[in-house]
């Protein structure tokens, strides 16, 4: 048995040292991390060293028994931190473009969780298509904070896209993982 679990170790190892690892590992540049309260916000430049584009990443979190958690960051805070990071963004020479700001899970967002909460216990809906979904991502309710540091610093907002969407069961939305696109930056 512990003969048969080295070769698979060994096969495994030989196989991972084949990979090209640069086309696999992406690159994170930190370029704002603050601290509002408990809940730390960071924003980041990831890019693969194989790609012509990067994507700026917007993260909330607050740490507990080393667990990274959501924390709410409110929309002051986003359009703050975010334009502050999209600021640091430009002024380095060596970052690869952005297409994109990552906020990952959009009912982490406070003033969007409550609202579809509210609205998803008031009655029943038809199921959104995925471009219905991104246009309501893509509303002023709900992507002004990105809108505004974007704009803030010369760059122009160009709609939501996301993926993975989940509803409640009458149909009203209730989260996905969601992008910010940026035009031509």
């Amino acid at each position: 048995m512990q003969n048969r679990h080295n070769k698979f170790s060994a096969l495994i190892l030989t196989f991972s040292l084949m990979l090209p690892t640069a086309s696999y590992a992406g690159i994170e540049t930190l370029l704002i991390g603050e601290q509002q309260g408990n809940c730390t916000i960071r924003v980041t430049h990831d890019a693969t060293p194989s790609s012509m584009f990067g994507t700026l990443v917007f993260r909330s979190f607050v740490v507990i028994d080393s667990v990274h958690h959501p924390c709410a960051a409110t929309k002051s805070h986003v359009r703050e931190t975010l334009s502050k990071g999209i600021a640091q963004y430009i002024a380095y020479n060596n970052l690869k473009p952005i297409t994109s700001i990552m906020v990952g899970k959009i009912s982490h967002f406070p003033w969007i969780k409550s609202d579809w909460l509210n609205k998803s216990q008031s009655g029943s809906y038809e199921k959104m298509s995925r471009s219905d979904f991104n246009a309501l991502v893509s509303s002023e309710a709900i992507s002004e904070p990105f809108k505004t540091a974007l704009n803030k610093n010369g760059l122009e907002f160009d709609g939501a896209s996301c993926e993975k969407m989940q509803f409640y069961d009458n149909g009203h939305p209730m989260d996905a993982l969601c992008w910010f696109k940026i035009k031509g930056s």
